[in-house]
């Protein structure tokens, strides 16, 4: 087998291995957005859902999954800008939790 085709098959074997750990991430999404729902939430909580949707951002684009990344990339944004700010809406958690929803309805 030509270098080229064991580097595809490789490539492939991580693309399944990224799509079968998409559950995974989005259970650590979920969880990390329930604990920024609540009302001791902090900073750190909204730093550790970036964290994961930036990850998700970088990764899906490697794996074929673009439309993916660039969802994650706009809840990720959207929360950057809120940290940046400190301004929060009464419908920025709805806002995040309705696009948390349809980036996991993707899949």
């Amino acid at each position: 087998m030509s270098d080229d085709l064991q580097l595809q098959a490789r490539v492939a074997l991580l693309a399944l291995a990224f799509k079968a750990k998409l559950p995974a991430r989005f259970d650590k999404m979920n969880a990390a957005f329930k604990q920024c729902t609540l009302d001791d939430a902090s900073a750190e909580h909204w730093t550790e859902l970036h964290r994961l949707l930036h990850s998700l951002n970088g990764a899906a684009g490697t794996f074929g999954m673009a439309a993916l990344g660039t969802q994650a990339a706009t809840i990720e944004h959207i929360i950057k800008d809120k940290l940046a700010s400190g301004l929060w809406h009464s419908g920025d958690l709805d806002k995040i939790g309705h696009a948390l929803h349809l980036l996991q309805s993707e899949l």
